[in-house]
């Protein structure tokens, strides 16, 4: 199993660091994560060992890979709106209004402090091992408490939409991911289809986040952020 490499950056220059990595990732084969606080990632990269035992395989990451390979992920979002007691073949179109003023993130959040929205003095950034944004899960061993999809499902899920959307993954926090991709939704049936999959993936992004699927859609259109969090 690789090794994954972390680095600690001022927060205020995370963003450009990470374009940089990002920019050499093609030719390095090492995909720059921000893992938020450089404590946050300390505590990540300790929990990293322990969560990757709980698959007792030899390689534990192929182990993940393989289990998400295995996920048919349109029937993974249908399974996940019956949990939610929504048929989405029957669902109406979502209620609510189109917001004028999208309500989608602007930019990056990891690199600073949720309290004041300014710059960590030091973040986290993981050099991952793979050739596959989606793969960052697996690496990380991220998921599986509560609502929160296990590792394998993170995998099979942003595997699916970094063929449809481009990009991936640009940080993963304690209880927290964002995404940057380059082929966002450009009309409403488009966003609104993607607004009920990210739904299905991350029920708080409407419970707590915009209240309705169509406001969820009318930022999702043409934005190339995209914000899920799990209590």
């Amino acid at each position: 199993m690789e090794t994954i490499r972390t680095l600690s950056v001022p927060g205020a220059d995370a963003p450009d660091i990470q374009a940089r990595y990002m920019a050499g990732w093609p030719a390095s084969g090492q995909y720059p994560v921000v893992l938020g606080s450089e404590k946050q990632a300390s505590r990540r990269m300790r929990s990293i060992v322990a969560n990757l035992k709980t698959y007792r395989a030899e390689d534990p990451v192929r182990e993940i890979i393989r289990r998400a390979a295995a996920i048919d992920v349109e029937p993974w979002f249908t399974a996940r709106y019956g949990a939610l007691g929504i048929d989405p073949a029957v669902e109406p179109e979502p209620d609510g209004e189109w917001a004028r003023d999208s309500a989608s993130p602007i930019g990056p959040t990891a690199h600073l402090k949720p309290s004041t929205s300014k710059p960590l003095k030091q973040a986290g950034l993981a050099l991952v091992p793979t050739r596959n944004p989606a793969e960052v899960f697996a690496h990380l061993c991220w998921g599986g408490w509560n609502n929160c999809p296990t590792a394998e499902e993170h995998v099979a899920v942003h595997h699916y939409w970094v063929g449809k959307y481009g990009g991936g993954v640009i940080s993963v926090t304690q209880d927290v991911v964002e995404c940057e991709i380059s082929h966002p939704p450009q009309d409403r049936p488009a966003a609104i289809a993607l607004a009920r999959e990210q739904y299905a993936y991350c029920p708080d992004v409407v419970d707590q986040g915009t209240g309705t699927l169509a406001s969820l859609a009318a930022g999702l259109l043409q934005s190339k952020y995209w914000y899920f969090w799990w209590d």
